[in-house]
């Protein structure tokens, strides 16, 4: 499988492609949108959380299957949504 890498910006609505396999934030990523990554099966990375990280929407990580761990969540995260990590 060929590694493709993708840069989350972070507007509402932002979709990842299904494709994705290795993420990357940009610095200024406050939050994780609803939905945003569900059903990329597979992400196997995410490379770090955006320093100022406040919240991760529900489902935002929903079904990523090959996703197997994650990297520690920044000081800055008051809130997880419900089954955001479901599936993963």
């Amino acid at each position: 499988m060929a590694t493709v890498e993708y840069t989350y910006q972070g507007p509402a609505g932002e979709r990842a492609p299904k494709d994705v396999t290795v993420l990357h934030f940009a610095d200024d990523v406050t939050e994780i949108h609803k939905d945003a990554f569900d059903g990329c099966e597979a992400l196997v990375s995410i490379t770090s959380f955006p320093p100022g990280l406040k919240s991760i929407g529900q489902y935002a990580f929903a079904f990523c299957e090959a996703l197997s761990s994650i990297p520690p969540f920044p000081p800055t995260l008051t809130s997880i949504g419900d089954n955001a990590f479901d599936s993963c």
